[in-house]
């Protein structure tokens, strides 16, 4: 049966493999997709007096 590895183990895996800090306490997924930006109000709002302008085209 393997024993439970040691926590200076660990420690030795992750330097020998490349990681020299640590930052923040739970890891951070950067493959998951951003939020949207959410902004306030929008710009402009149709109203039905814009609607009812003929389109040029």
């Amino acid at each position: 049966m393997a024993r439970k590895p040691r926590p200076l183990d660990l420690l030795d895996w992750y330097i020998e493999a490349g990681a020299d800090e640590a930052i923040g306490e739970a890891p951070r997924n950067r493959f998951e997709e951003p939020e949207p930006e959410r902004g306030g109000e929008p710009e402009w709002e149709e109203t039905e007096a814009l609607r009812s302008i003929p389109s040029p085209l």
